[in-house]
């Protein structure tokens, strides 16, 4: 394989505005320094000011959130039997669907919001179609089951390359360029730093540099 050869493309983008929710999948995003643009920007908060994932409260990954619609806006939620819902009244229906006092909260300003893990998270739709298709598959981390690995970008490769073998090796895609950082111990893909943002969009080629 030659230095900076086209290994497959991204497939899907997903950005995940409230932390432990769904979201809609996106033709193309802004990646910066930190991740994803509005990638777990927001997170459920109870009374006593810890946050309130899916672990806790397993209903939240039913729920799903779009991006804020302008830049001091908050996410819209699509909760069942409700339209989008936004501010005090998204907060009030969330309360009630699962049972405790809870609201959005943005994450400070500076820093990678309420992704504490890595910036991206990058997966191969081999590596999830292997998975799924092994019987008896399962995975210790509910936020990286088979069915939801919460992977920010999913690539199609070519051939037989792994990523997981790209740890400590730069990826190319579109305007951006990644440094694979580590394996998760429960997830499937590989985590990674941002070290060029930009525009990246599905069908973007992926090139190992």
């Amino acid at each position: 394989m030659s230095e900076n050869s086209a290994v497959g493309r991204v497939v899907s983008l997903h950005s995940y505005p409230v932390k432990s929710m769904g979201a809609p999948d996106l033709d193309q995003v802004q990646v910066l320094a930190t991740g994803l643009e509005h990638d777990r920007g927001w997170a459920v908060v109870g009374e006593d000011g810890a946050v309130v994932t899916a672990r806790q409260v397993a209903g939240l990954r039913e729920m799903r959130a779009s991006a804020p619609s302008a830049p001091s806006g908050s996410p819209s939620l699509l909760l069942a039997g409700a339209g989008p819902l936004v501010g005090d009244g998204a907060a009030a229906a969330l309360s009630a669907a699962i049972g405790q006092a809870v609201e959005l909260r943005p994450a400070p300003t500076a820093g990678p919001g309420f992704n504490e893990v890595a910036p991206v998270h990058l997966v191969s739709r081999q590596a999830v179609e292997r998975a799924a298709a092994d019987e008896g598959t399962h995975l210790g981390d509910p936020a990286c089951s088979v069915e939801q690995p919460r992977a920010n970008v999913v690539v199609e490769l070519d051939g037989d390359d792994l990523e997981t073998a790209w740890v400590g090796r730069e990826v190319s895609m579109g305007d951006v360029v990644l440094r694979i950082s580590r394996q998760p111990k429960h997830c499937l893909g590989v985590y990674a730093d941002v070290v060029r943002p930009g525009l990246l969009r599905v069908g973007d080629d992926v090139r190992l540099g």
